[in-house]
């Protein structure tokens, strides 16, 4: 976070702490540490702060003196009672204290956090983890992963999709963030697709909670064999369609008396191409099933199975009468 943002939080959190947030900034603070528990953490230290320097903010001293009683303070002196003032000067006060406070906290016991980003740029690329966890991501995905991974939190960013196949830990518990949402496994396996406007979560195996960045306290609960889509509104639980979902992984496309229409969305994701069935032809049965096949060999089979034409331009497949 930039400087200008860290004063805007730290200033939403005097407001939030004196009772005078607006509800607006209420949730924006709770959006804040629900991101990381070093946020989390930073808040509860925060509000030790206040609470220890309540009273000295309530005094009618200049700012020298009330950093002696801050210092005072720290090593359990008492402070004497003066005349009270405005809340204003109170709250410069109080933020000084919290700024350098801030600065304490996150220059010695927070020591700076780089990322480390992984690019699966020519195909799938597979990560384990220092915890065990395995992470699959689809070519074109990207996966950020912090220096102090593990130690407190166990937090990733992902941009594209990627399968997770997470290490239990109930000390430490992972969470994937993207531009739009952020997922936190409850134990479990699951697909997560951000394409920067639509998230989608697809749980495999266990529980994961699904909750977009800017209400992270409206969450929702996903298990086995469970989505959930995050596009305009909040995210929005659905029944899974698994079927030939991990395709890009396994390199198989499985159809089982399938209608047209759901084999053109599943080649069309496939192969990276769009896939055009005119209304009448959408029912059409298929079974059949493809092993790492080219997509040519893929139209030549389908021609014969439905009787159908199809024909391949540039950048489209197209199927007729």
């Amino acid at each position: 976070m930039s400087m200008s943002g860290d004063l805007n939080i730290q200033e939403i959190m005097l407001r939030y702490l004196n009772g005078e947030s607006t509800a607006e900034e209420g949730e924006v603070l709770q959006r804040w540490i629900g991101e990381s528990t070093a946020n989390k953490e930073e808040f509860e230290l925060t509000h030790r702060l206040w609470n220890d320097t309540a009273e000295a903010a309530l005094l009618s001293v200049d700012t020298e003196k009330a950093w002696e009683k801050v210092r005072a303070r720290t090593i359990e002196k008492p402070a004497p009672v003066r005349s009270l003032f405005s809340w204003k000067k109170a709250l410069s006060i109080a933020a000084s204290v919290l700024l350098v406070a801030g600065a304490f906290y996150y220059f010695f016991q927070y020591p700076a956090v780089s990322w480390s980003v992984t690019l699966a740029e020519n195909g799938n690329r597979q990560l384990l983890l220092s915890d065990g966890t395995r992470i699959t991501l689809r070519k074109g995905a990207q996966l950020s992963l912090p220096n102090n991974y593990g130690s407190g939190e166990r937090q990733v960013k992902l941009k594209g999709e990627a399968y997770f196949e997470i290490t239990h830990d109930a000390q430490i518990p992972f969470s994937v963030v993207t531009d739009r949402s952020i997922v936190r496994d409850i134990g479990t396996a699951f697909l997560l697709q951000s394409s920067g406007s639509v998230d989608k979560v697809t749980v495999m195996e266990g529980e994961v909670s699904f909750a977009e960045k800017s209400s992270s306290n409206k969450l929702i609960t996903l298990r086995a064999g469970e989505s959930a889509i995050l596009e305009n509104k909040g995210p929005q639980k659905e029944k899974a369609d698994t079927s030939n979902l991990m395709s890009w992984q396994s390199a198989v496309l499985i159809f089982n008396n399938t209608m047209l229409s759901k084999v053109a969305h599943d080649l069309s994701d496939y192969y990276s191409i769009e896939v055009e069935v005119p209304e009448a032809l959408q029912t059409t049965p298929v079974t059949a099933e493809f092993r790492n096949e080219p997509l040519e060999q893929v139209i030549k089979e389908l021609r014969m199975l439905t009787g159908l034409k199809v024909e391949l331009t540039e950048n489209k497949v197209v199927f007729t009468k």
